[in-house]
């Protein structure tokens, strides 16, 4: 049997034409597939054969879905550990620091300790709370921004018509440069608060312990 001769493509019309009947058959844009194949094959590179042109189709459409999987993934998970960093590191900071606030209020009102020691140690365990409840809203904040900066990819990426497309989106989304870099100042601003919130906690139980200590030579 004499072989079949692959389809061959000699014009810009034919190119389209491939190209409109590959993505209609995988429910993609056509229109955007179009860009997508006189981006991949320039006057200069015709002619070529149909299949030469869906298998570079494909591969492109492959790359570009991984990319727009990574991003919605990364999304994902900067959501649910913001949630976690909420519920988990800052709630215990937050408890750690109201509980010493009761505990020096019943001190103090039940005269246990010297009024300098309770008054210290009440002071400085509501600037605990304050400083976990800021690092709370600034970890979410960072968190939900890094989320909200790999979502903000999705479009460009979705918009890419070449591989040069798909190269700089990254580095051109304006929104998700700014995003990050919003993002990370949050980040510090949280762990900085978490910190100073645990060593407050620690210096006013100090404070607490040493008025217990001192109170029965009163």
């Amino acid at each position: 049997m004499p072989e079949i001769e692959p389809e061959r493509i000699v014009s810009r019309d034919e190119l389209h034409s491939v190209a409109y009947k590959w993505s209609v058959n995988r429910q993609l844009d056509p229109v955007l597939y179009r860009k997508v194949v006189d981006n991949l094959f320039p006057d200069s590179d015709l002619p070529t054969y149909a299949h030469i042109v869906e298998t570079s189709l494909l591969h492109f459409e492959g790359r570009k879905s991984e990319q727009i999987r990574a991003c919605e993934e990364v999304s994902r998970f900067f959501v649910q550990i913001g949630a976690t960093w909420s519920l988990e590191t800052m709630r215990h900071l937050f408890l750690l620091n109201a509980a010493g606030l009761a505990g020096a209020i019943t001190l103090y009102t039940q005269s246990r300790i010297d009024d300098s020691f309770s008054a210290s140690s009440a002071a400085m365990f509501a600037i605990g709370i304050g400083l976990s409840l800021l690092g709370l809203w600034a970890g979410s904040k960072s968190f939900l921004l890094q989320a909200a900066a790999h979502t903000e990819l999705l479009q460009p990426l979705r918009r890419a018509s070449s591989w040069e497309g798909l190269a700089t989106v990254y580095s051109e989304a304006k929104g998700f440069q700014g995003k990050m870099k919003r993002s990370e100042q949050f980040a510090v601003t949280g762990n900085l608060a978490g910190w100073a919130s645990a060593i407050v906690a620690i210096a006013a139980l100090v404070i607490m312990g040493a008025g217990l200590w001192i109170a029965p030579s009163i």
